[in-house]
């Protein structure tokens, strides 16, 4: 059975014009026995060149008799390194307009040596695939990341969008750039993608300092990783429910530790003002109220507001808020 194959709108309303000229150059273009190569590259001619009305004839004669190469070199005024092979690879069925005129952007303008490499190892080729490639930093942009990012969801443009923007905010955190790069081209599938960015940011700093500062009782965490190692110790998930709001500053954790207790604080900054948000203990229990009334007096002390929870405004939705506390809120007050 033939295998029918729908193309775009664009190149069938060129083909069906110069066919008007050239009787026969539809069928040829369309039918199954015309190479997926060669429509291809009639398909990037007919997309970088403005088709004239009084030369379709002249148009036509010449992409029925001329070879690949000639065409490509017509179509672009002169030969362009690795633009026959992606051709090569891009499929039997005609892309979107743009395809050809990106895959000649990229490869006779390239941002970068590696952009013309990558597309020379991909084993095949899409819209999608060049837009992820063009939006790669030049030491991620390799076939096989281009790949994994493709596999990720229905938009992999805006997973690209998002690798980028991911990989060159870790580097300004402080994290190893070059261990990143390296921990990232390893990368052969989109689970072991999702796992990694998790893994490297638990490796950054905090962008913003800590709002209190360190004392003999009271230790601010500086860095996801203290904060793994201290959730560890508490058994809680700080380490992974705050992660981003800590590398952010909107989020800041500490121990304080009086007499015999510990526990670990959180504050929160809304806008200007940084608040005591909650403590907790081992476990998330719930620390003593001498603990509390202390680390309440030392934040005060250091421009945190705290709120009172005997002033808070009496509400059955306050009532319902406090009964509906979880095992993982900070907030125990």
């Amino acid at each position: 059975m033939t295998q029918v194959i729908s193309h775009p709108a664009w190149v069938l309303s060129h083909v069906i014009n110069i066919d008007e000229r050239v009787a026969g150059f539809c069928g040829t273009f369309l039918r199954g026995n015309t190479s997926a190569e060669r429509r291809q590259v009639i398909a990037a001619y007919l997309a970088a060149k403005p088709l004239a009305e009084d030369r379709l004839y002249e148009i036509g004669r010449f992409l029925f008799s001329a070879d690949h190469r000639s065409i490509l070199v017509e179509a672009h005024g002169r030969s362009i390194a690795g633009m026959r092979g992606a051709l090569r690879r891009a499929g039997p069925t005609v892309h979107d307009e743009r395809f050809y005129t990106l895959l000649h952007q990229l490869l006779s303008s390239p941002p970068h040596k590696q952009i013309a490499r990558t597309i020379a190892s991909l084993q095949s080729l899409d819209l999608p695939k060049l837009l992820i490639l063009r939006m790669l930093p030049e030491c991620l942009a390799r076939a096989h990341i281009v790949e994994v990012i493709d596999s990720l969801g229905d938009n992999p443009v805006r997973q690209a969008h998002d690798v980028t923007e991911a990989y060159n905010l870790l580097i300004e955190l402080e994290v190893d750039g070059a261990a990143l790069t390296e921990a990232i081209r390893r990368v052969r599938s989109s689970d072991e993608f999702a796992n990694l960015w998790h893994r490297w940011a638990l490796k950054a700093k905090c962008c913003v300092p800590h709002p209190v500062p360190s004392a003999a009782q009271y230790q601010p965490i500086e860095s996801a990783a203290e904060a793994k190692v201290v959730a560890r110790k508490f058994r809680n998930c700080m380490a992974i429910r705050y992660t981003l709001g800590l590398l952010r500053g909107i989020d800041f954790f500490a121990t304080y530790r009086h007499n015999d207790e510990e526990a670990v604080v959180h504050l929160r900054r809304q806008e200007d003002v940084t608040e005591f948000e909650g403590m907790y203990g081992p476990r998330n229990a719930r620390p003593s109220v001498s603990l509390r009334c202390e680390l309440e007096s030392f934040l005060a002390q250091n421009g945190i507001r705290v709120r009172s929870q005997e002033h808070e405004k009496h509400s059955p939705w306050n009532s319902l808020r406090r009964m509906m506390r979880g095992p993982f809120d900070f907030d125990l007050g």
